[in-house]
């Protein structure tokens, strides 16, 4: 059997791909600007390091993804995760203080519209973008309409819709550091386990069923 190939974009931590990094039917590439972020995980949680793939992580600017996506398989899945930070609403979000201070708040595009035009140009069979709440208002004309809320994140995309257990919850809090963490946003922001489960599941599904059609 191939392995499908996925591609996640701004990884971080990894969560997205969590699910799919543990399964011999993927083949995942993370690619992930921070490299310091990485070098930290690596120092600080040797665990998660190996756990979420963190080892093969390729450091690269997905704004300049010209200048290095021909080198990897193509892919059949595409996650990414765009620094919410730029669409945040939380009280100390630059965009909550920017617009507090009455002025009008525009978001740095530039990784966004990057991932965007990467989905344009591979055209995987599916994708998924997550970001948080307040992003709607500036992701929705780059990516489309919300396709799934499942607080506290949306996502858009291409993609079997998401199934978690019905009582299935999640609070940020629960699973808080402490301010002076090296990657306390990192940490906040990861797409959890269940989610990347759901997500392989959803599609692996999907084409059990095409096959059997």
């Amino acid at each position: 059997m191939t392995r499908k190939v996925v591609w996640d974009l701004c990884s971080g931590l990894g969560g997205w791909t969590q699910a799919f990094v543990e399964s011999e039917d993927w083949e995942v590439y993370s690619f992930e600007k921070n490299q310091q972020l990485i070098d930290d995980v690596r120092e600080k949680d040797i665990d998660l390091y190996y756990r979420n793939g963190l080892e093969s992580a390729i450091v690269c600017d997905v704004t300049e993804w010209k200048k290095w996506c021909f080198g990897y398989p193509w892919p059949d899945l595409i996650t990414c995760s765009p620094p919410c930070t730029e669409f945040s609403t939380a009280y100390n979000a630059p965009r909550s203080e920017a617009e507090r201070r009455g002025e009008n708040w525009e978001p740095d595009m530039s990784v966004s519209l990057a991932c965007k035009e990467i989905i344009d140009w591979c055209k995987p069979e599916h994708w998924i973008c997550e970001n948080v709440f307040g992003s709607a208002k500036y992701l929705e004309p780059v990516f489309g309409r919300t396709r799934q809320a499942i607080r506290p994140w949306i996502f858009y995309g291409k993609y079997p819709n998401l199934h978690l257990p019905r009582d299935w919850d999640y609070n940020k809090e629960d699973h808080d550091v402490t301010s002076t963490h090296p990657y306390r946003a990192n940490v906040r922001g990861m797409i959890p386990y269940e989610i990347s489960r759901a997500l392989k599941q959803s599609i692996e599904d999907q084409w059990t069923l095409e096959r059997w059609l």
